[in-house]
């Protein structure tokens, strides 16, 4: 078979040859046809297998014949739970995103809708189409909306059927064709899927063409991950689009003009309109502003007909806001007496004062926004709307000095902003609304003595069926009185927000739309004045109502005959963000949410009297912006061209390695395994793929083996034995050490000519082991004892024997031990000798060593003063005192000077000797000079040096020039850079030992034993009570606590401090 191969490492497959060790190979060859893989549902797989009972596995090599891709659907979401509806503005787009991880086909795609529609007309307008589109490469990967983007379209006219209902959008065989995912053309993302969206066209509801509504299902995620985002492109999105109006007539009606024109007041600029003078500048500004572009109607129509257009609530869809923009400035604030901004009333023919201070030193931005709705109307009320000059608006800044002098007004920017609601034509991330419906809680009739009969249940309010909730008026008046608890899972921190961010600015609103719905029936309609809606607002005030809205206790929500009906009518009234935050900030939410409403009945016809009406639903529909992603309700059919398929195109691998690409249909692997498992002796692949379902059939050979266990005894059977029993025990193990249990194996112990004289077998135990007891019952020579395993399953018989092994009785053993140690007791007696000798000279080397280190105090406390002087300069550039006996040191310097010059003399003579150093006599001290090629090194001593202490000054000389070499050669006069030099001194000399020392910061780490550990301890004693303690106090307790000599005692202090257990103390 063909070895030559290169494999990963891989779970089961060897990344190296298999160990062919201890095996005994065959090959054979096997057909598995029908092979099958489910990458979604494992438990269906067919995968090809082996089947080789007693035997194990170690290569294979597999041709797959036959590959074939199995089309499926994916299921994006199959429950529904809520509906995207349709708008009556056009069009929605709706765009489900999906992953997938290779090039494949879409051939169909499912979708949950419903379409009330009208069944004689078949419109593009009213068709659904489903669209697939790659996604952009932007960081969210946002469907691509343009017409580059859309890989494949398909229209379906209207379904006939009104109930929801899965609507299929066959694209393989409408004769287009399935439509082809190339994933180089859309966005990855680094887990290596490539997204792709499927674009939804629900019509528009033509209910005003004898059509309805059109539903579109879809299920929020919960708990469940959810396939991708929603996206949509919707009538219904907008935002705040503002016109900007500039100035078009300016004139200073008072005062001097000196620059300007129009286009100073378009930006905030260099460019000013100018004006000055001493007692008075009034600036007159109109601005001329384009017609709405939004809007059914004109200003001077909204001004007419806004009190038919529920305005309160409205408003903001006709005119968002009004906003002006004005930069002014005053040269000199203080010569201002008075200053006004100004509109003028072109109703009322007068200027009305604006409240906002125009005195400003600085040019700040004044922002003015009109948008409560009753400003707005004053806004049109002041437009001019004459054919001539129609929509201007008319300013005026005025500014009356007070005689102190001239001052200038400069204008730089000045304009009006209109702002209206305008449609959002692009793609947006858009989680769908879900829909939360509330019934009445309780339900009073007041007002009038009534009679009640029917269902007087709540539940007779829930739906529209054949249970109704009716009352009659036994006077000229009834009120149903509703009480709801509503929206309490919500927090109702979402609508403590400020009323006009509520209605544009993301992410609210929260409940953009809310629905009240209503079906009911009146006997006597015709004479009812009043069959209204209204809902309790208490003594709640909002700016958006007028004055007398706010004084009353309901707010009016139908009108007034809305209900005033024969045959039983649903009635839905539709309300938006202009309504649901009132309504949201009505509720009580100190009882349970609790909000109010009435439909109050009144006549003033007395034969009237005794209607009865009849309710048979009463419901409130909230759509909530919903906080978590949604999955539309769809499947997506799914498939590959087997006819030009290799297992390259679906990743189709063997225990994660690839299968090679050998043709359409067909590939190629081997590979070694390792640690195989054998279920029933059934020895299974693992071929997996990226593509959902495969088939596929397999023609292999492979290479299998029995395993040849190892058999050891556990403890070498000894060369030598007693007569009698004793134990023996064997491990063995199968591949890879693993201990092998419930084996038997069989013991024989065989005398010299290999005959068995005993035998014993043993089941081994979970640890592979087997244990016998052996009877040995004569002594002799040449006996050996052999372990057998029998053949078994997947491994073969084995067998290990002993060395040769002597059995013996007690005398035999006597006397073998005797002579066995009488050579040892000869070379006992001559080790002691030796061992008495070698302990004299090794403690005499130690003493010597001792000895050298006590010389290091020694000479230390020898030391008086410590001198360097520069030789060229004659100057002394470090001077350290060592002993606490003060010495004068100008003195010495002198008497140095002097020896200096007298050693100059000397060398003068020819005869004359070189050296580098001497020593002198001055009083009581010793002083030893070194010379450097700069300086000179003069030690002032107590006493003579040792030969050790002139070495080591001789070694400080070499070490002080060589650090300060070259400010010693250009020395000018400088001695602080000398003041470092104690750490060349400390290396030198020790001098730290004859000052305050303490214990190092890891001291409690090292572990430290004997007369070093005993020194530590007494150092720790003292620290504690001086924080410092001296050399000569460990010395004196070592002396007379223990039989160490002082030398030895002194060489194991310098020791401590060398490990940095003994440092300096830092002595306050």
């Amino acid at each position: 078979m063909n070895k030559n191969h290169q494999l990963n490492e891989s779970f089961d497959i060897s990344s190296q040859a298999v160990d062919r060790s201890g095996k005994i190979f065959d090959n054979i060859t096997r057909f598995s046809k029908n092979c099958f893989i489910n990458r979604e549902q494992p438990s269906l797989n067919e995968q090809p297998s082996v089947n080789i009972p007693n035997y194990n596995i170690s290569y294979a090599e597999m041709s797959f014949e036959n590959i074939t891709a199995v089309n499926y659907t994916r299921s994006i979401e199959s429950d529904f739970s809520e509906f995207i509806f349709s708008s009556q503005n056009g069009p929605t787009c709706v765009y489900q995103k999906f992953a997938v991880e290779m090039n494949q086909y879409v051939n169909n795609v499912s979708i949950l809708i419903q379409d009330i529609n009208n069944p004689s007309s078949f419109t593009d307008e009213n068709s659904w189409e489903v669209s697939i589109v790659n996604c952009l490469s932007d960081s969210v990967g946002t469907p691509n909306s343009f017409s580059n983007g859309t890989l494949g379209s398909l229209q379906k006219p209207h379904p006939i059927t009104y109930a929801a209902h899965w609507e299929v959008f066959d694209f393989k065989n409408d004769g287009t064709g399935p439509i082809f995912l190339n994933t180089s053309n859309t966005k990855m993302t680094n887990d290596g899927r490539y997204w792709f969206a499927f674009r939804i066209k629900i019509p528009q509801d033509d209910s005003y063409f004898d059509g309805g509504p059109k539903f579109l299902y879809f299920n929020p995620d919960d708990d469940d991950i959810g396939e991708g985002d929603i996206y949509a492109i919707s009538p219904d999105f907008s935002y705040d689009a503002y016109t900007i109006n500039d100035v078009n007539v300016s004139e200073v009606t008072s005062g001097i003009y000196i620059k300007g024109d129009l286009d100073s007041f378009k930006y905030s600029d260099e460019d000013r309109y100018l004006t000055t003078d001493s007692n008075n500048v009034t600036i007159d500004l109109k601005v001329h502003l384009d017609n709405l572009k939004n809007s059914p109607f004109n200003y001077t129509e909204l001004l007419i007909l806004h009190k038919l257009l529920n305005w309160p609530f409205d408003h903001y869809k006709y005119i968002f806001s009004f906003d002006f923009y004005l930069i002014v400035n005053v040269s000199d604030i203080s010569r201002i007496k008075n200053a006004t901004l100004s509109i003028y009333n072109y109703k009322s023919l007068g200027w009305v004062t604006l409240p906002y201070d125009i005195i400003q030193e600085n040019e700040t931005m004044i922002y003015i926004s009109i948008r409560n709705p009753w400003e707005k109307i004053e806004i049109l009320r002041y437009m001019d709307n004459l054919a001539s000059i129609n929509n201007t608006l008319r300013f005026q800044l005025e500014y009356i000095g007070n005689g102190l002098g001239d001052f200038n007004i400069s204008i730089n920017h000045f304009k009006v902003e209109v702002g209206e609601i305008e449609n959002l034509r692009t793609i947006q991330r858009h989680d769908p609304l879900v829909q939360e419906l509330a019934f009445p809680s309780n339900i009073g009739i007041v007002n009038g003595s009534t009679a009640s009969f029917g269902d007087q249940t709540l539940d007779s309010l829930e739906a529209n069926d054949d249970d109704y909730y009716q009352a009659q008026a036994l006077t000229n008046n009834l009120t149903f009185f509703m009480t709801f608890n509503v929206l309490n899972n919500m927090d109702s921190s979402l609508w403590d927000v400020d009323y006009y961010d509520w209605l544009v600015s993301y992410p609210n609103p929260a409940i953009p739309l809310m629905d009240i719905r209503i079906s009911s029936n009146v006997s006597k309609p015709e004479n009812l004045e009043y069959a209204i809606l209204a809902l309790h607002k208490g003594n709640a005030t909002f700016d958006i109502l007028e004055p007398d809205a706010n004084k009353a206790e309901w707010i009016i929500l139908s009108r007034p005959r809305e209900f005033a009906l024969m045959n039983e009518t649903t009635t839905i009234l539709h309300y938006d963000a202009g309504f649901t935050w009132i309504f949201l900030n009505l509720l009580n939410e100190s009882r349970n949410n609790e909000i109010n409403l009435v439909l109050f009945y009144y006549t003033n016809e007395s034969s009237d009297h005794g209607f009865i009406v009849s309710i048979n639903e009463f419901s409130l529909n909230f759509y909530i912006q919903n906080a978590i992603p949604s999955d539309i309700s769809s499947s997506i059919g799914l498939g590959i061209n087997s006819n030009a398929l290799t297992p390259s195109d679906i990743r189709l691998q063997n225990f994660g390695i690839d299968i090679g690409d050998t043709g359409i249909g067909s590939g190629f692997w081997e590979g070694d395994i390792d640690n195989a498992v054998f279920p029933q002796g059934i020895f299974e692949f693992n071929i997996t793929s990226l593509w959902h379902s495969i088939r596929f059939d397999v023609n292999g050979t492979y290479e299998i083996f029995k395993i040849e266990p190892i058999l050891e005894f556990v403890e070498t059977p000894a060369s030598q034995y007693m007569t009698g029993t004793t134990f023996i025990s064997v491990l063995i193990t199968g591949y890879g050490g693993k201990p092998l249990e419930n084996f038997e194996i069989i013991f024989e112990v065989l005398n010299s000519n290999g005959i068995t004289i005993y035998e014993a077998s043993s089941i081994s135990n979970e640890e592979g082991i087997a244990t016998v007891t052996i009877q040995f019952e004569s002594t002799g020579e040449r006996y050996s004892i052999q372990a057998e395993f029998a053949e078994s399953g997947f491994y073969a018989s084995v067998a290990i024997v002993s060395g040769y092994i002597r059995v013996v009785n007690e005398f035999i053993l006597f006397m073998d031990e005797f002579l066995n140690v009488l050579p040892y007791i000869i070379i006992g007696a001559l080790a002691i000798a030796s061992y008495v000798t070698v302990r004299k000279v090794k403690h005499g080397k130690q003493r010597k060593f001792w000895a050298s280190e006590a010389k290091i105090l020694d000479d230390l406390v020898k030391i008086a003063h410590f001198m360097i002087i520069h030789k060229d300069v004659g100057v002394s550039i470090y001077n350290k005192q060592i002993s606490l006996e003060g010495i004068d040191s100008d003195l010495i310097s002198g008497f140095l000077q002097a020896i200096s010059h007298f050693r100059s003399e000397i060398k003068k003579d020819s005869t004359a000797a070189e050296g580098k150093g001497f020593e002198m006599d001055y009083g009581d001290f010793k002083i030893v000079i070194t010379d450097g090629n700069y300086v000179r090194v003069a030690l002032i001593l107590d006493g003579t040096p040792s030969e050790k202490l002139k070495e080591n000054q001789w070694l400080f000389t070499e070490d002080f020039e060589r650090r300060y070499g070259k400010l010693l050669k250009d020395f000018i006069g400088d001695i602080t850079p000398f003041r470092e030099a104690d750490d060349l001194i400390e290396k030198r000399f020790n001098i730290s030992l004859i000052y305050p020392l303490q214990l190092g910061k890891h001291y409690g780490v090292i572990k430290l034993k004997g007369l070093e550990k005993a020194l530590i301890e007494v150092g720790e004693q003292i620290q504690k009570e001086r924080k410092f303690f001296f050399i000569s106090s460990l010395l004196n307790f070592a002396l007379a606590g223990r039989k160490a000599s002082r030398d030895e005692i002194i060489s194991a202090i310098i020791d401590l401090k060398r490990k940095g257990l003994i440092i300096p103390a830092k002595v306050e």
